[in-house]
């Protein structure tokens, strides 16, 4: 338990809160924890939501190195057709704001593509990106000027932006504040900061698994303006991205354009409890239901006696694994398949996660009665690799009937 540490509120620095949530894993691959649990707490002093004690800075960096999928997910010649559209909802959201020649700078880069569309207009286009695998990705695929590097400090970022984006990026800090501060420094006069969130307000049946691991602050519209009021920021334009068109993250997102306030001590800071409570409170409401809903599907089949794989080694099997049937019948549940390299050989709950295609992957697949697809996001995806493999229709175990 020494890989975990205490948080105060990401918004106003206030460690008095109260929790309104719990949330079991089981074990997660690259955690060196065999189970824990997240506490969602709410702010007594501004109401915002956040996850209270998560993984020291050192335990979240071997986590992000050996086990996040990011760069799994965007190693494939061709950018996912979702990440692209994504890239460009934002450029057309942003075009009409930068004058010629606008200096550009995205933090958190990834593999560049939303960058170069922006060089492609022909502004100065610039990227920070901390995994060195996706900031080579994009100097390579688009000839662009990137940093290898974590913001950790205000003169890391160049100055004199007239646009700085932060895609989804704030969710993840632990500490949102001085990196708002440094952006705020780095920007020119006239400049603005981009921001792309999931907020808790749209927060509905279109994703059951908002309450992500990787995921430490859950802001409102209202918990954003708070935090941004107090880094200097006022709003210019906000626009939600509903991304029911196959865009990713296929869920309704909220973008938002801020500048540089010179009165920001009279910006409004309004305590957003009563409101943030109501609005999670819903969700969570709305989660339980079809998490009862899988758990009896799942105890169904296990049951029945039958043998299951599971195809995900994300935080999806780690929940499964912890709060449903599953966890009841270890001597039926005969392995976990992911086509993510970074995953492969990792344990979860004393099972290795396999590569498919492997020796040990197809044996998996053809002794499972059943394959349980274990993600949300993926699961259309998923389905036709396995059927891709030969594995029969009547075999393959869909746990949501929401289409992605």
């Amino acid at each position: 338990m020494s890989d975990l540490v205490q948080r105060a509120c990401p918004v106003c620095g206030a460690g008095a809160a109260v929790e309104v949530h719990r949330h079991r894993f089981s074990a997660l691959a690259g955690v060196d924890l065999d189970g824990f649990e997240q506490s969602l707490l709410s702010c007594e002093d501004c109401g915002t939501h956040y996850v209270g004690e998560y993984l020291s800075p050192a335990a979240l960096a071997r986590y992000y190195a050996h086990s996040s999928s990011y760069e799994y997910l965007v190693s494939e010649q061709a950018l996912p057709r979702e990440e692209a559209q994504r890239s460009q909802q934002q450029h057309a959201f942003l075009r009409p704001y930068l004058k010629a020649g606008a200096r550009v700078l995205d933090v958190g880069c990834s593999t560049g593509y939303t960058l170069s569309l922006f060089a492609e207009d022909g502004h100065q286009a610039h990227g920070i990106e901390p995994s060195s695998v996706l900031s080579q990705m994009a100097r390579e695929r688009y000839g662009l000027r990137v940093d290898t590097c974590f913001v950790e400090r205000a003169d890391q970022l160049p100055p004199g932006q007239d646009l700085v984006m932060l895609s989804h990026v704030l969710e993840h800090l632990m500490a949102p504040a001085p990196m708002l501060a440094a952006i705020r420094a780095s920007l020119g006069p006239g400049g603005r900061l981009f921001i792309e969130i999931p907020v808790i307000e749209l927060f509905d049946e279109r994703d059951l698994f908002q309450l992500s691991f990787e995921h430490v602050n859950y802001f409102s519209h209202g918990s954003l303006s708070n935090l941004m009021h107090r880094c200097g920021f006022r709003e210019v334009e906000h626009q939600v991205f509903e991304n029911d068109d196959g865009t990713s993250p296929h869920y309704p997102t909220l973008a938002s354009l801020w500048e540089v306030a010179d009165d920001a001590a009279a910006l409004p800071r309004v305590n957003r409890a009563r409101h943030d409570r109501a609005v999670l409170r819903r969700y969570l409401q709305l989660v339980a239901r079809h998490t009862e809903q899988t758990d009896a599907l799942i105890r169904q089949l296990m049951d029945a006696g039958r043998r299951v794989a599971i195809w995900g080694g994300g935080t999806l099997t780690a929940q499964l694994l912890a709060k449903s049937a599953l966890g009841h019948y270890r001597e039926q549940l005969l392995g976990i398949l992911d086509v993510d390299p970074k995953k492969h050989g990792l344990q979860m709950q004393s099972m290795p996660v396999w590569q498919p295609d492997s020796a040990q992957g197809q044996a998996l697949l053809a002794g499972a009665e059943a394959v349980i697809i274990g993600s949300w996001s993926s699961q259309d995806a998923i389905h036709a690799a396995l059927r891709q493999r030969g594995v029969a229709e009547s075999r393959i175990v869909r746990l949501f009937s929401t289409p992605h």
